[in-house]
């Protein structure tokens, strides 16, 4: 699983390329559906009210013809949810289906963003 590093309440961009079972980019078009959780990791609260949120090209994700996803975050992904750390985890979990031809599949694609307090940065 990758991860990336944000200050707080900051709208970073994050790409990713959706892939079937071999590693084959999957289209956005192509998609049937895309959903998007994110939790805190250390307490597992929903982080943005992004609890299996609908996000085919919408919410702030756009998956391209090549199926680059891109999301941008807002100010609410990246909110300190635990008070008192210097950093805390954002998990973030894509699913997605899609229909080759032989049926439906689905896949999952997670990242972690380590949101760094903007009271302990500097």
């Amino acid at each position: 699983m990758s991860s990336f590093t944000v200050q707080e309440q900051t709208t970073p961009v994050y790409e990713a390329t959706m892939v079937d079972e071999n590693t084959v980019p999957i289209p956005g078009g192509s998609l049937l559906s895309l959903t998007l959780t994110v939790y805190e990791v250390s307490t597992a609260a929903i982080v943005n009210s992004r609890q299996d949120q609908n996000v085919l090209q919408t919410n702030g994700v756009h998956v391209d013809s090549s199926g680059v996803l891109r999301w941008i975050l807002g100010l609410a992904d990246t909110t300190i949810l635990v008070i008192g750390g210097s950093q805390e985890t954002h998990r973030a979990q894509f699913t997605f289906t899609w229909n080759p031809g032989d049926g439906v599949r689905t896949a999952r694609h997670q990242v972690d963003i380590v949101v760094e307090n903007w009271a302990f940065v500097g």
